[in-house]
């Protein structure tokens, strides 16, 4: 993939109203958690000052490359090192994402048997207009 395909990619990560032409600081720290490029040396905070320089919520593709330049000359890297690890790291890993909980509570709160009247269809309404359309 090439950077400008990465940068659409997680400038829609959460965002569904995002059309991919900026991106926030918090996918920002995402992409950059996700390719190792946060850790003891390049911070957060150090991200968010850099950031902020621009006064802006979101940046687009020029700006965010302004940003990385911007980045790396505070923390004495190789900007083309941040853009390799980015263009790397592959695309968002949603593993770290919330899984549902399964366990004896959720299953007797969500068992349609124990729901009377309307309360019932809650639970079968997708269930019961599969029967209707066979």
């Amino acid at each position: 993939m090439s950077f400008e395909e990465q940068f659409f990619i997680f400038s829609r990560l959460g965002d569904t109203r995002s059309g991919g032409i900026s991106i926030t600081l918090s996918q920002s720290d995402k992409w950059m958690k996700q390719a190792g490029i946060i850790n003891s040396k390049i911070t957060t905070a150090d991200t968010a000052v850099c950031f902020n320089k621009f006064k802006k919520k979101s940046l687009n593709l020029k700006e965010y490359q302004i940003f990385i330049d911007n980045l790396a000359k505070r923390k004495d890297v190789d900007p083309q090192f941040i853009i390799h690890k980015l263009i790397s790291c592959g695309t968002p890993n949603l593993s770290n994402a919330t899984q549902p909980i399964e366990n004896e509570t959720i299953r007797r709160l969500t068992d349609p048997s124990n729901a009377t009247g309307c309360h019932k269809e809650r639970y079968c309404l997708p269930i019961r207009r599969a029967n209707k359309d066979n």
